[in-house]
């Protein structure tokens, strides 16, 4: 099994509407998102062989999302929640990537050094029951 995994940082401020804390107050964290992607085989010719896929190209499917709905935004209204919590933003992010990153496998948030979230989708969610991501190959 290989497992590939890109880290992204983004600043964005959101406000958790229903926490019963200081989150309720309008405040902001520097994000550290990792994208990790898996696959039991990786390319065997051409020019990205041997490799599960290329960070570059993992890094311009991100980065144009991080750009137009992370980055220096206001999560509440970028993502359309009123709790845009490390949990809700790893599950948004994982779904708007997934269209575009065939071998993603899951997401981690991270909102402080010690506080993170990650998002991996349940097998039966996009496989019918059995782990589809065990099965993927990368065309070759």
């Amino acid at each position: 099994m290989f497992l590939l995994e890109k880290d992204f940082s983004f600043e964005a401020m959101h406000v958790l509407k229903y926490h019963d804390g200081k989150c309720s107050r309008p405040h902001g964290h520097s994000y550290v998102c990792t994208i990790q992607l898996r696959s039991v085989k990786i390319n065997s010719q051409g020019p990205k062989t041997n490799m599960l896929m290329d960070f570059s190209d993992i890094s311009s499917v991100v980065r144009n999302m991080v750009n137009n709905f992370l980055d220096h935004q206001n999560l509440n209204e970028t993502l359309g929640t009123d709790s845009p919590t490390a949990e809700f933003i790893a599950k948004w992010i994982y779904d708007y990537l997934k269209p575009s990153l065939q071998f993603l496998s899951s997401v981690t948030v991270r909102e402080t050094n010690t506080s993170r979230a990650t998002y991996i989708p349940e097998s039966s969610e996009e496989c019918n029951g059995h782990d589809c991501s065990c099965e993927k190959t990368v065309s070759t």
